[in-house]
Parts: structure tokens; sequence; C-alpha cells
């Protein structure tokens, strides 16, 4: 399992906001003493309630300017009141449509609900108000960021930069953005070695080479760095999680769980980052054949409340947390209980492979093989690239089991094709064996491939086309299964 390091800690990025806010704040001066004094008292204030009521006596003496109302929009959405925080923030843009601090500010409290999309829409209004806005840039960068447009994140990281070229938020979040364009990890590992050397007691540094190193796969490497980070902050509960992670890939299950425990007992009840470590701990007691107690993680897991957080982090732990659960299962033979999260995970995203795959394989060994093949086609037709061997060694047993033999045979075919495997070689022999046999004792259509499959009427899939295409074969002339699969068996033979 390798690092996850899909967005920066949440947490981190909410304080970093705000701290911008109230730094913008302390260069309002005003001629009014009452309201530097109210000003003043803000700053001071972590109190959501007090501030807004602040802004309303701050309004009061200056009933013409945004700023009140701004930061007051933002106290709402602390407090959790965010239906008022947006009319607010609706109305100051209407009112005062050229000041760009309040499509700035509204931008991030659009990020914070996953309105990813409408917040660059309103980053890139401040930015042509005001070109030398650094905090636009960076919340723009956030935003493309979480919509996983890395390479457009890192223009925005530069951009602002340029201007403020030691502003550590904007040089850790090009380095997290680096590390997630596949082929630049190596670049991200200079980048943090870059900010090291400026500072080698970096910690958020040394962890983002340590992730950037696994992704890499130099796993020692990356240990070292988390345990050099870990060395000045020892209760660090996300270096903790990783180290965890990078011992899961040396097989160092308990160890790994070692570090998990340790987290768990710093992190809040109430972190994302809680039900982050309770799946990997999972993660790693299903390796030591625990899966009892993996699941126990998981459903743990699945209850920490992260509804503060981003609703990116929120769908990426639901969604990985309920497949990895899923996957005990099946260890544990409770095929019905993995079918129903199959099937809740397919309601996020219908085309998640994995859960495709999984909702066929419960449904075979609930003794539903016909619907589990039915399942398997959708597989195929909603991704019809890249389906590895295990996928057709699979399909191909299923077809076994209900002695279509053709079928099978041309399922364990497709499977040699991609990679060699003994054990597939192994089971296509003994399909050819059994349609050989069946041939000898009684004829079978079935055996001599004179009768059309039960499927033969429906449409051709996407998936045999495509292979008929590779094959050589006009991809468009079988109409159905049948006629596609007849097609496959000649153009093999003709190859």
């Amino acid at each position: 399992m390798a690092i996850s390091f899909e967005t920066p800690d949440f947490t981190d990025f909410k304080a970093s906001i705000d701290k911008e806010s109230k730094e913008k704040l302390k260069k309002i001066q005003n001629e009014d003493t009452r309201i530097n004094e109210i000003i003043k008292k803000m700053e001071s204030s972590i109190d959501s309630i007090q501030i807004i009521e602040y802004c309303v006596e701050w309004k009061t003496l200056d009933p013409e300017s945004p700023v009140p109302d701004i930061v007051k929009a933002d106290a709402y959405r602390t407090s959790k009141q965010n239906e008022k925080a947006q009319e607010l923030f609706k109305n100051v843009i209407k009112k005062y449509p050229t000041y760009g601090w309040t499509y700035e500010r509204y931008g991030y409290f659009l990020i914070h609900f996953g309105k990813y999309e409408e917040a660059i829409d309103h980053f890139d209004t401040a930015i042509k108000i005001d070109k030398t806005n650094v905090s636009a840039l960076c919340g723009k960068g956030t935003a493309l960021f979480f919509l996983k447009k890395y390479d457009e994140a890192i223009e925005c990281c530069d951009a602002a930069l340029k201007m403020e070229p030691n502003n550590n938020f904007l040089l850790l979040m090009k380095g997290h953005a680096l590390l997630l364009v596949p082929s630049k990890s190596q670049e991200a590992v200079d980048h943090y070695d870059k900010l090291l050397d400026v500072n080698p007691n970096d910690v958020s540094a040394l962890g983002g080479k340590g992730a950037a190193l696994s992704h890499l796969k130099k796993f020692q490497e990356a240990l070292v760095c988390y345990d050099a980070a870990l060395k000045m902050e020892p209760n660090n509960e996300q270096f903790l999680n990783e180290k965890g992670i990078v011992l899961t890939n040396f097989d160092k299950f308990q160890e790994a769980i070692d570090c998990y425990d340790t987290a768990l007992e710093i992190v809040d009840l109430s972190n994302d980052r809680r039900a982050s470590i309770l799946k990997d701990k999972g993660f790693a007691l299903a390796h030591l054949k625990k899966y009892e107690e993996a699941i126990e993680c998981y459903d743990t897991a699945l209850g920490v409340d992260v509804s503060h957080t981003s609703v990116v982090v929120q769908d990426m732990l639901y969604a990985q947390t309920l497949t990895a659960k899923m996957y005990g299962l099946f260890f544990l033979k409770k095929y019905q209980d993995a079918l129903d999260i199959s099937e809740k995970l397919l309601k996020i995203d219908e085309n998640d492979d994995k859960a495709l795959l999984s909702k066929a394989f419960a449904l075979d060994n609930l003794g539903k093989t016909p619907d589990a093949i039915k399942w398997m086609d959708v597989l195929e037709e909603k991704v019809d690239k890249n389906l590895d061997f295990g996928h057709w060694d699979c399909k191909g047993e299923m077809l076994d089991k209900l002695k279509r033999y053709h079928d099978s045979i041309a399922c364990y075919t497709k499977s040699l094709s991609i990679e060699e495997n003994k054990d597939t070689r192994k089971s296509l022999n003994a399909v050819i064996e059994k349609q050989n046999k069946l041939q000898k004792e009684d004829g079978s259509n079935e055996a001599n491939n004179n009768e059309k499959p039960q499927w033969k009427n429906d449409p051709a899939t996407d998936a045999q086309k495509q292979y008929i295409k590779k094959l050589g074969g006009d991809e468009n002339s079988p109409k159905t299964k049948g006629e596609a699969s007849e097609m496959i068996t000649k153009l093999k033979e003709e190859n």
C-alpha cells in the first residue's frame, strides 16, 4: 500500500486561511479610533460569536465599509452558520462588485464545501481586480489541487511565489502537487531538499520528502525521513501514520500497528486523521489475517465524525474504508455483507471497478453465477481497457461452472494473452478436457460450438468490439455477443 498524500492536511489549511484573514485585518487602519479598538479586540479573539457582535458594532460606526460584513461572513462560517455566511457574501459582492477581498474570502468558503470550480471563478475575479493578490492565487492553487489538476496548481504556486518567495504554505503545496504527478516524484524530492537546505528542521518538508520517496518506492529512505521528523515532533500523528504505511510496505505489519496505536493515543476523536489511521491499521491487521479486528477498525473509522473537514476528504475516506471492509468480509466468507457494501460503493461511483468486480465475485459465491457474469460484462463495458488477467481468470471460472466451456476457454485464452500463468494454463486445459469429454459422450452442440450460448441475442459489448479491432477485424460487424465471440475465435485462428 503506497503512501496516500491526496490532500494537504485540511486542518492546517483552515488555520492558514484564517491567519491570512487576520493578517489582512491588521493592515486595515481607520481614522475612527473606536473602529481601531474593535479591530484589535477581533485580532485577539477566537470566539466566532463575539467576533460577529464586534462586526455589528463596527458596521454601525462605518455603514459604507464592506470589511465588517466580510469578517462577519467569515465568522458565520467558523460558527457553522453556513447559510447566513453564504447569503452575506453574496450580498456584499452585489453591493461592492469591485472589492476583491470579498471574492477571495468567498472563494475559500466555497473550497470548504467542495465547490472548487465555483471557488476558482471567484479567485479569478479577485486576481483580475488585483494581480498581486497572493492569497487569491494561493486559494486558486488549492482549489486546483483538490480537483487533482496538479500541473495548474503548480503554475499558481509559481506565480504567487514570484511575489512571496518565502511563503511556506505555497512552497509546501507546490511540493505536495509535484509528488502527486507520477512523473514528478523525483522533482518533488528535489523541491523538498531545497526547502531543507534552507531549514533542516522543516518537519513538513521532511514529511513531504518521505511521501515523495515512498512514491518512488524508496521505502528505506522514506523511513529515514519520517524518523528524522518524529525526532523533532514525536507526537505528530500524521508522520506516525505515514511511517506505519511505509512499514507495511516492508511487511512489518506489527511494527506498523504499533505506530498506528501510538498515533491513535494522540489524535482527537473527531479528527479526520483518526479515521485514516484506523483504516490503515485495519489494512495491516488484515495482512496478519486478523480479519475480525480489521473490520472492527474499519467500523470505528466509519463512525468518526469528519463533517468538519472538506467534502473531498470525507468522500475519499468513506470510499477507501468501505472498500477495505468489503475485502475483509470476503476473507471471512461473508458474501452477502460484501455484496451490500459493493452496492453502496456503486451508488457513490457507478464506474468503481473494484466495487463492480467485488459485486460479481460476491454474487458468484452466493450461487448467483449468471448474475455475476452479467456484472462482469458491465465491468468490461465500463472499463474496456487495462483489465488484468485476474479478471478473465475469474470470469472463465464462472463460465466453467455454468458449463459454457467455449466462452470459458475464450476468457482463459484472453488471460494468457495478457500474462502467462501456470494456474491459468492448468484451468484452460481442464476446461478443454471437459469440452472434449462432453463431445465424446453425447455430441453436445455446446461442445461442437454449433449452438450459440444463451446470451446469443444480447448486443456485442464494447470490450468485444475493441478486442476484435485489436485482432485486425471489423469491430462494427458483429451485432450480438454470440457473433462477436465467434469472430474473436476465428481471428485468433487466422493470426
